[in-house]
């Protein structure tokens, strides 16, 4: 009797245990593979190919701590006389190359938000062939805007664009990653 229940027991123990994993292994494959058509450029494979001069890197930004009434859509926030802009030829990125590969395996996490919540303070694009990898800040709970899908906020979509912005901005990035 005693070891009839202990072996129904172990069974059942066993089965939630597999269930589970295949669970977790399920939520894992659905986000990496809901996330991954995200990416619009590999990376990686440019600067195998050492075709790192096709890539173009615009970044727009505040340099100033500056307060709007509203929220900015993106083209309110590159038309405004304080965004400043700088625009970053792929030859300039090959210091970035590590980052830009990481970029490749990084699986950004969605947020179940409204796009509604898009205030426009940091704007960044890469360009390559005709192909873009677009990144804007922030969204609600400083959520991103990868590719249009809001996201998780990702130190590495701050790491990648700090060498290129004024002191004080990346000063600023800093301490959001914090």
């Amino acid at each position: 009797m005693y070891n009839k229940k202990r072996k129904k027991y172990i069974c059942v123990s066993i089965y939630v245990f597999l269930f589970l994993v295949i669970l977790f292994f399920a939520t894992m494959l659905y986000l990496r593979g809901n996330m991954r058509h995200i990416r619009t450029i590999n990376f990686g494979n440019i600067i195998d190919s050492g075709n790192l001069g096709s890539l173009t890197l615009t970044i727009y930004y505040l340099d100033e701590p500056i307060l709007t009434p509203t929220m900015s859509t993106v083209e309110q926030f590159k038309n405004r006389a304080f965004t400043s802009r700088v625009v970053i030829q792929g030859n300039e990125l090959e210091e970035q190359a590590r980052l830009l590969r990481l970029l490749d395996s990084t699986i950004f996490i969605p947020t179940v938000r409204n796009r509604n919540s898009l205030d426009a303070r940091l704007h960044y694009v890469f360009e390559y062939n005709g192909e873009t990898f677009i990144v804007t800040g922030w969204g609600h709970n400083n959520s991103m805007f990868v590719n249009g899908h809001e996201v998780r906020e990702h130190p590495l979509l701050y790491e990648m664009i700090i060498p290129f912005i004024s002191p004080w901005a990346a000063w600023s990035l800093e301490v959001r990653m914090r």
